[in-house]
């Protein structure tokens, strides 16, 4: 349910966290596509500015050096040599770039950098390096039973570049917590999607964007054998998500299939009521599961390649509106299929579904 329309809770994780910290902020729609402009003018907007290349590709010279000297500096003291070793000190560096270009862009145009200035709860989804945990930032610590801890005292555009360091591209970044540094990197790794924040605020209508969307077979492209190794690459990652995530939809209607299930049992044998009330309570709590919660998917088309193939670094107007076309595809069909309810907080009177 959303009131008089309004998001009441973002949750951004990975290239997400940058998008959902402008959001939340309060820039519209018409905003952001703006700033994509080749013919951005101020009359749009008096803050945000468009993103260059420059906001996006930071140096990460240093940090890549001393990486590369202590990868060599390992082998010879080990002294053995290997195909492995080798190429562990050919790709001795931690990351092509640095996300903190960005973060200097959104502490620029964000109206403030802080989490609890902002009317909607934002929270943004790191993953610890170093441990098999995420570091979850936002305006408050929600209790949850997944293995994450909660952090209020970042600041958002720190938070958001934590969590864009995509592995490969962007080296992984130093995250200042009580004092001590700890390195984090892309929030998607640990778990992906990250819902349940979303779930353990309180939320009873979950919008999941997303863009991983595995290649299927299409005459106009064909097979992928012939496409190099990063595309590959790319779709190795893709299946392994895909998969994730459809495992997460298994699981829900799984568990909302056996409390219908218990719900018609008790229904056919005219059994009281109250136990059956109870029953499904406890069920849901040991299942983790809440069936007065609705999920909308929106993800690109099967067989909709054009997200798949586009270039995600490519600032160019044009190849941005393919993909901002892509997505408006996938984002009416899904909220097409589903039925709101918008409820005037005056009256609380439903006022259109």
């Amino acid at each position: 349910m959303l009131l008089n329309g309004e998001v009441g809770v973002y949750v951004g994780s990975s290239a997400g966290s940058f998008t959902a910290a402008l959001a939340a902020s309060g820039f519209t729609v018409e905003e952001l596509y703006s700033s994509l402009s080749e013919n951005y003018s101020n009359k749009h907007s008096n803050i945000l500015k468009p993103i260059s290349y420059k906001d996006v590709l930071g140096s990460n010279l240093k940090s890549n050096i001393n990486s590369f000297f202590n990868s060599f500096k390992r082998i010879i003291n080990n002294k053995e040599f290997s195909i492995e070793s080798i190429l562990q000190t050919i790709f001795g560096f931690n990351g092509l770039f640095s996300t903190k270009n960005v973060g200097k862009y959104l502490k620029n145009v964000l109206p403030s950098d802080c989490f609890k200035d902002l009317a909607s709860e934002l929270y943004i989804v790191t993953t610890e390096l170093n441990n098999i945990n995420r570091i979850i930032l936002g305006p408050k610590e929600l209790k949850t039973r997944e293995q994450a801890t909660y952090v209020t005292d970042v600041p958002i555009s720190e938070a958001a570049i934590a969590s864009m360091s995509l592995p490969f591209i962007f080296g992984p970044y130093k995250l200042k917590i009580d004092g001590t540094y700890v390195d984090v990197f892309d929030g998607e790794v640990r778990h992906t999607l990250s819902s349940h924040i979303a779930k353990d605020a309180g939320c009873d209508l979950i919008i999941s964007s997303y863009t991983h969307q595995p290649y299927t077979y299409s005459p106009e492209y064909g097979s992928l054998i012939n496409y190099g190794l990063p595309i590959i690459l790319v779709q190795t990652i893709y299946l392994l998500i895909e998969s994730k995530i459809r495992e997460a939809k298994i699981r829900r209607e799984i568990k909302a299939g056996a409390i219908d299930e218990v719900r018609k049992f008790f229904i056919e044998n005219n059994l009281p009521k109250n136990l059956m009330n109870e029953l499904i309570e406890n069920m849901q709590k040991r299942m983790q599961f809440n069936e007065n919660i609705d999920y909308i998917w929106i993800a690109p088309e099967p067989h909709d390649a054009t997200m798949f193939f586009e270039d995600h670094f490519n600032l160019s107007l044009r190849s941005m509106g393919r993909i901002i076309k892509s997505g408006f595809k996938s984002a009416y069909h899904a909220l097409s299929e589903y039925k709101f309810e918008f409820i005037d907080t005056n009256s609380q009177e439903v006022l259109a579904k």
